[in-house]
């Protein structure tokens, strides 16, 4: 991976609220190639439009228009704005970015609150209620005071004598890490199941309760809290800067180059099964997820680190689901995220996709954005629905908003890193048709038949208010439901609003038992949502077979929940009629345990299409709980055709494989599946025909490759049929099974040999297996010693895991041999290879050296690997630029690219970057492109290096001719 480019590949953290931002959008690189760290001659920051002008800059849709409801000095630095029941408009402000209010770092955040005193619609006071916040990022009325983000605490404050001021700080949770302040904890977002969910920001941390004492590993979670009681809970997801949900409780979020991410899986409901390894949890909604393209009008951005992404998404944050239908039926439900880089915000049209959602552009959007200005020191950094029914923009009118330390000092010295201390907008985008008063509706005077009316209000801010007023009121949830829970004029969403007064595992049984049978799917999948452990578990197991897909999703969730025979039975057509659903199929697998036995029977039953998703599942549940009956019935299918019985088979072994797990050892621990395994060994004989068919389908071939080498007469015979699969006409998924199953025959030495014939990506596979365990290090080493295996052969993400082995005598020897390879000092090859900057280079010869050095991770025009940056998104393609990312790939690394070592407990070692985290399991993206999902429990620890995933070094595999070519390759690919 070339280092420091941030065009996303996976995961997100660096960038969010305070962005990775323009720092001199004027100081263009030029053709003379100017190094990163110069500042032009006559370099000046541009001034600050006045504010009229800087309105004026805006443009917004057609049939919208932006109105300013607050500027300077109203509120300075905003952030995060929220909605109290009283109609104040509370706005948290990070007055001390970037280094402290002082420049010294002294605390000096600050929370206020606009008050409309004269009754015109119009907030024309603001109020100072608390300073001296150590950068906070979030703010929520909360009973009679607001609750605070600021890191490293979240606290409640209140004014009990009534003079504005906080005179009643209570710190209630603590332990959130004091990252960058783009990377802290944030939020605040009430959910319909009465908690507050906060963002990890990745900077995570042990967060305590203060309450209860209770600690968590906030780790790559985000976290959802009750104040009142201190609870606190780890949820699926890390996102960076603005944590959202939409009308039914489903949650999204963004991060940097992802403006827009599903939460598709719960974390909780995942722990119910541990031996099961999920999909991703976090899923995407786009096609072109990361980086996709915008369409800014302004000037465009400069990096100095890192070669950022031009015209395409960069520091998404800021997300919200607009929650109301005034501004149109086009907009209600949009995505709406903020990209302060490019001085825009970008609406993504959002809609269910199965089990999950899918979004895309809006088609009047095609080549323009929701909004955006030409105003340099517009930085939109938060969105939210208002109560009028209009999407309010936040905007924290900075020109720098990076932070120093990816600055360089020559920079530094010349510009004002505070400027716009003074200055902050608040917006709001209106319908030209219809406009509403920015102030709402005062909802603590109401009576709670009041209140519970507003629950039927369009608007998701007044019935989310409305929902907890009358929580921490004590209101009967029966005498809310009754009152209106089902009249004609009580709307979809009234209704799931009073349903969830109740809480999970509280409705009346006659209450939920006529939502499940509501016309209403959305209604329906709440109230499975709501039913406690084995409740209506029969209407609830009618429910698996729903035309909705949410529906059913939700019913998969809940089967597990009860042992009852008809949720077994449900649950088994359900993961049938679903198998080809990732998500359907995790959320099935998270109910297996007490379901073990009628999916094992309507799996082996099933038609092959249907059972092949399912057996890999059903065989790791069923060896990790010891459950031989389960297997037994999984493995008896003596009647299915060859080729089915071996796609069983082979999903057996390979789950046995992965648990490092003989086949000498399962029948030693399952004994009385003797018989049903000696009835295989036909297969084998079959197998091997089978790999060295060229005619057969390469699904088929691979299944039999796992079936080899298990006999012991038959072994060498096995081993000679594998090495025959190691040529280059055969497909490289091919060989890099053939090449594992040859390592797990002990046959490296042979594999070794094959060297010269092997491709880049069964090289890659061969290098990273002989680093996961010292025994074929060792191996490794000695090819290289004879120079059977040249070093600069061994690509520099290797040669680093090597220089650093856990292993010491491993360590030692490596530095011996590789001596030389890589030159400590950064900046001196920088210096040795600036000549090449100066060349024409060849970008056809520029093609063939990417493919040699720089494919394991990268992709690029049809060539590698996705595993680092998206390159053909680069906009700072200067040769300057390159040369740094190249040679100096650990100057500024985000930590989606930071390479982790995994050691598991058998001892096999692993590096790569962990790719996600999902309930009880770990995906890990290897260094060849292929992922591995481990369940925690197999891991024995997990250590970040600190370094990227491209290690330095890249220049012992080049010259400057070579260096220049492949500069001119990265500028000319698309």
């Amino acid at each position: 991976m070339i280092g420091g480019m941030t065009s996303e590949t996976f995961r997100s953290p660096r960038l969010g609220i305070a962005v990775f931002l323009t720092i001199a959008a004027a100081a263009a690189i030029s053709p003379g190639y100017e190094k990163i760290e110069d500042v032009p001659k006559n370099f000046k920051m541009p001034a600050p439009l006045p504010l009229k002008e800087s309105v004026a800059s805006i443009e917004v849709s057609p049939g919208l228009r932006v109105e300013l409801i607050a500027a300077e000095p109203l509120v300075m630095d905003p952030i995060a704005i929220d909605w109290g029941p009283d109609g104040r408009l509370w706005v948290v402000e990070m007055a001390d970015y970037p280094l402290g209010i002082d420049g010294k770092g002294t605390p000096g955040g600050r929370v206020r609150f606009l008050e409309d005193r004269d009754g015109d619609g119009k907030y024309e006071s603001s109020t100072l209620f608390l300073d001296g916040l150590n950068y906070p990022t979030g703010v929520k009325a909360w009973h009679d005071g607001v609750l605070v983000v600021a890191a490293p605490e979240i606290l409640f404050a209140k004014d009990t004598d009534g003079d504005g001021r906080a005179d009643v700080r209570e710190v209630l949770y603590r332990g959130f890490r004091e990252g960058n302040q783009q990377h802290r904890v944030n939020g605040l977002v009430w959910s319909l199941d009465g908690w507050l969910y906060l963002a990890n920001g990745d900077s995570a941390g042990t967060v305590e309760s203060v309450k209860t004492g209770e600690k968590a590993e906030l780790g790559a979670f985000d976290l959802k809290i009750r104040p009142e009681t201190g609870e606190m809970a780890l949820v699926t997801g890390r996102t960076q800067f603005g944590r959202a949900r939409d009308d039914f409780d489903n949650w999204f979020g963004c991060s940097n180059s992802r403006p827009l991410f599903t939460f598709a899986l719960d974390r909780d409901a995942l722990r119910r099964n541990p031996h099961a390894v999920y999909p991703p949890a976090t899923l995407q909604t786009a096609d072109d997820a990361f980086a996709p393209p915008i369409f800014p009008v302004g000037v465009k951005a400069h990096r100095f680190n890192d070669p950022f992404a031009e015209s395409r998404f960069t520091s998404a944050c800021g997300l919200t689901i607009h929650r109301d239908p005034r501004l149109g039926a086009a907009f209600a439900g949009n995505a709406i995220v903020c990209e302060p880089v490019h001085n825009l915000v970008h609406r993504e049209i959002l809609g269910r996709h199965g089990a999950t959602f899918r979004s895309h552009r809006a088609p009047d959007e095609a080549d323009r954005e929701f909004l955006r200005s030409t105003d340099q020191w517009f930085r939109p950094v938060s969105a939210r629905t208002g109560p009028d029914g209009a999407i309010w923009i936040v905007d924290m009118h900075r020109y720098v908003i990076e932070h120093p330390e990816w600055i360089p000092e020559t920079w530094q010295k010349v510009l004002d890193l505070r400027a716009g201390e003074d200055r902050g907008r608040v917006y709001r985008i209106v319908s030209d048709a219809c406009a509403a008063s920015a102030v709402p509706e005062r909802l603590d005077t109401l009576d709670d038949a009041a209140l519970a009316a507003r629950l039927d209000s369009p608007n998701g801010w007044t019935r989310d208010m409305a929902q907890q007023l009358l929580l921490w009121r004590g209101a009967a949830p029966q005498n809310v439901w009754t009152q209106q829970g089902l009249v004609g004029d009580s709307t979809l969403l009234g209704r799931v609003h009073r349903l969830h007064l109740f809480g999970k595992g509280r409705v009346p049984d006659a209450i939920l038992e006529s939502v499940l049978a509501d016309p209403a799917p959305e209604l329906r999948a709440q109230g499975i949502r709501l039913a406690g452990p084995g409740q209506a578990a029969q209407a609830i197991a009618r429910l698996a077979s729903d035309a909705d897909p949410a529906v059913r999703f939700q019913a998969a969730l809940a089967l597990g929940d009860t042992d009852d025979p008809a949720a077994g039975e449900a649950l088994a057509t359900l993961a049938l009629a679903d198998s080809e659903d990732p998500t359907m199929l995790a959320a099935a697998m998270s109910s297996a345990l007490p379901h073990l036995e009628p999916l094992a029977k309507a799996v082996a039953a099933a038609p092959a299409a249907k059972r092949k998703p399912l057996l890999p599942c059903l065989f790791e549940t069923a060896i990790g709980a010891g459950d031989g009956k389960a297997l037994a019935t999984l493995l008896a299918d003596a009647g299915r055709p060859p080729t089915e019985r071996f796609e069983t088979f082979a999903a057996f072994l390979q789950v046995l494989d992965r648990r490092k797990l003989s086949l000498d050892a399962f029948r030693a621990k399952f004994s009385g599946l003797t018989a049903i395994l000696d009835g295989t060994r036909d297969l084998t004989d079959r197998a091997t025909a089978l790999v060295g068919d060229a005619k057969a389908p390469e699904a088929d071939r691979l299944a039999a490759v796992s079936l080899l080498g298990r006999r012991g007469a038959g072994i060498e015979a096995d081993r000679a049929t594998l090495l025959a699969l190691l040529r280059p006409e055969t497909g490289p998924g091919l060989q890099r099974a053939a090449l594992n199953r040859l390592l797990d025959l002990n046959a490296l030495p042979e594999v070794l040999a094959a060297w010269p014939s092997l491709t880049p990506g069964p090289r890659s596979t061969l290098i990273d297996r002989c680093l996961s365990e010292p025994n074929l290090a060792i191996p490794l080493l000695d090819a290289i010693d004879r120079k059977s295996i040249a070093v600069r052969e061994i690509d520099s993400a290797s040669r680093d895991r090597l220089l650093r082995y856990p292993n010491g005598n491993i360590r030692t020897r490596a530095r011996e041999l590789l001596a030389g390879a890589v030159n400590p000092d950064r900046e001196a090859a920088i210096r040795q290879f600036e000549p090449a900057l100066s060349l024409e280079g060849d970008a056809a010869k520029g093609r063939e050296v990417f493919q040699l050095t720089c494919a394991v991770c990268h992709r690029l025009d049809g060539i590698g690997q996705d595993l680092g940056a998206d390159l053909a998104a680069l906009a700072d393609k200067s040769g300057p630029s390159l040369l740094a990312a190249i040679l100096d790939p650990n100057r500024a690394v985000e930590e989606k690219f930071v390479l982790y070592a995994v050691t598991l407990r058998g001892g096999e070692t692993l590096a790569g970057l962990v790719a996600e985290e999902s309930g009880d399991s770990l995906t890990l993206r290897l260094l060849d492109g292929t992922e591995r999902r481990l369940l925690r429990g197999e891991i024995a620890g997990i250590e970040s290096t600190g370094r990227s995933a491209m290690p330095e070094g890249l220049e012992a595999a080049l010259d400057p001719a070579k260096l220049a070519d492949l500069i001119a390759f990265l500028r000319s690919a698309r």
